[in-house]
């Protein structure tokens, strides 16, 4: 997630994970089909992607919308610095091996 910006939670989406005594675990997600699909509409890149990310509730926290909370991820990789002009590389008798 990007650092200091606005958390954006996606609207829609709920996600509860339930434990077993035999140690397997269970997540079910439900989607609001028409509320998420206007989040998926606002929030969709410019190559057609929409980047959500899920984290799990800490303990105490009100669970009545699910044990976990998904936002918008808003992390961009850091920009590539600019091109340098051409490198000229040397010829091929000035290698000394």
């Amino acid at each position: 997630m990007a650092e200091n910006q606005k958390t954006i939670f996606a609207d829609g989406i709920y996600i509860n994970k339930k434990q077993f005594g035999n140690g397997k675990e269970l997540i079910n997600i439900n989607i609001k089909a028409d509320r998420f699909a206007d989040f998926m509409n606002k929030y969709t890149n410019d190559k057609g992607y929409l980047k959500i990310a899920a984290f799990s509730k800490p303990e105490g926290s009100d669970m009545k919308y699910g044990t976990h909370s998904v936002q918008l991820d808003t992390w961009q990789p850091p920009s590539k610095p600019e091109a340098r002009g051409n490198v000229e590389l040397p010829d091929d008798d000035s290698i000394p091996f």
